[in-house]
C-alpha cells in the first residue's frame, strides 16, 4: 500500500499535493451542500484531522503498552507451564492434601476449572475460524486480492487484544478508499464492524454454553463481568471464576441439604 501511494503521490508532485487532490472533491461536495466556502471547509477538515491524529497517537501508545503486557504475560505463562508439566501430578496431589475441603469437593472444583479452560480454548478456535471465514467473504465480495490468505491472517489476528481482525480488514478498506472505490470501502468497513467483530459476541457464548453448565445469558454476563474487572484477560478468567463460584454454591447447597436431612 505504501509503495502504491508513494508512486501516485510522486506523479502528482509529492504527498502534500496528493493529499490536497484527495480532499478536493469531498471539500467541494461539502461546500455545495452546506453553503460554506471551500477554504473554510478545508480548514475545518484540517482541524479535525489534527485532533484525530492526537487521538490516534494516544491510542497507538495504549495499543503498544497492551501488546507489550500481553507478550510479557505470554512469556511468564510459558515459564510457569514448564514447571506444571514437570511437577503437575505432585502439585495436584498437594492441592488435594492442603485444600480445607473433602477430596471429592476439591476434585469437583478442579474439574470445573479444567472444563472452563478447555471450553475457552474451543471458543477461541471457533471465534478465530468464524471471523477468518467472514473476513475472507468480505474481502472476496469487495474484490481485494488473496482473500483466502488474508482470511487466514484474520483468524490468527482474532487473538489480538483491542484490534483483532481489524488489522486485516481496516487497511483493506483504507486501500479501497484511496483507490477511489468508495462503495466497496464503505461495505468492507461496515462488514468488519457489524459482522466480523460482532460475531465474537455470538459465537463465544454459544460455544461456552455447550461445554459448561451455564446458559447463554449467564455466559454473557460472565464474559462482560470478566472484561470489566480484568480487561482483555477477563474473556478467559470470567467464565472460569463463574464456573468455580457455581461449583462452590452447589457444594454448599448439598451440605445444607445433608444437614437438614440429618436434623
Amino acid at each position: 500500500m505504501y509503495e502504491n501511494l508513494a508512486a501516485q503521490s510522486a506523479q502528482q508532485g509529492g504527498w502534500s499535493s496528493y493529499a490536497a487532490g484527495l480532499l478536493e472533491r469531498p471539500v467541494e461536495w461539502a461546500a455545495e451542500r452546506t453553503g460554506v466556502p471551500a477554504p473554510n471547509v478545508k480548514a475545518a477538515l484540517v482541524e479535525r484531522a489534527q485532533a484525530a491524529s492526537s487521538v490516534l497517537v494516544e491510542w497507538g501508545a495504549s495499543l503498544l503498552s497492551n501488546l507489550t503486557a500481553t507478550l510479557g504475560n505470554g512469556v511468564l505463562s510459558l515459564f510457569v507451564l514448564f514447571f506444571l508439566f514437570i511437577e503437575g501430578d505432585e502439585i495436584r496431589a498437594g492441592i488435594l492434601r492442603w485444600m480445607p475441603l473433602k477430596p471429592e469437593h476439591t476434585q469437583e472444583l478442579l474439574k470445573a476449572v479444567a472444563d472452563s479452560i478447555v471450553a475457552n480454548l474451543y471458543a477461541v478456535a471457533a471465534v478465530g475460524s468464524v471471523q477468518g471465514a467472514l473476513t475472507w467473504l468480505g474481502l472476496l465480495i469487495a474484490g481485494v486480492g488473496s482473500p483466502v490468505l488474508w482470511g487466514a491472517v484474520a483468524a490468527g489476528c482474532s487473538l489480538l487484544p483491542l484490534v483483532g481482525t481489524a488489522v486485516v480488514w481496516g487497511p483493506a478498506a483504507v486501500y479501497l478508499l484511496l483507490q477511489g472505490a468508495w462503495g466497496k470501502a464503505l461495505f468492507l468497513a461496515l462488514w468488519g464492524v457489524l459482522v466480523v467483530s460482532m460475531s465474537d459476541n455470538l459465537v463465544r457464548p454459544w460455544v461456552l454454553r455447550g461445554r459448561t453448565e451455564m446458559n447463554t445469558l449467564v455466559v454473557f454476563f460472565a464474559l462482560m463481568g470478566g472484561m470489566q474487572a480484568f480487561g482483555f484477560i477477563g474473556i478467559f478468567a470470567g467464565p472460569v471464576i463463574f464456573a468455580v463460584a457455581l461449583a462452590v454454591f452447589r457444594m454448599l447447597r448439598e451440605e445444607y441439604a445433608l444437614e437438614q436431612s440429618a436434623a
